[in-house]
């Protein structure tokens, strides 16, 4: 379970670093591009981590790098036009 997390953090990095040069202008649909990616990440990494605190108990916290408001503020970043 530490490697599956330590892989998503460093893909979840990764992802996030390529994205945030991307951009999308209306803003309508980035909103909507973000809260669908909203309503698949959110609920599948809340239960990972769940089942990753009960699998360490109070370690767990060396291992998490993010909680569930840090992903929203990565994804609420992406997409945005710079100018």
């Amino acid at each position: 379970m530490k490697d599956k997390l330590r892989s998503f953090n460093e893909h979840f990095d990764d992802l996030c670093n390529v994205q945030s040069v991307w951009f999308i202008c209306d803003e309508q649909l980035r909103k909507q591009v973000i809260k669908s990616i909203e309503n698949i990440l959110l609920p599948a990494y809340g239960n990972f981590v769940l089942r990753f605190q009960d699998f360490l108990g109070k370690h767990a916290y060396e291992y998490i790098k993010y909680g569930m408001f840090d992903i929203q503020e990565r994804l609420n970043k992406l997409f945005l036009v710079r100018g």
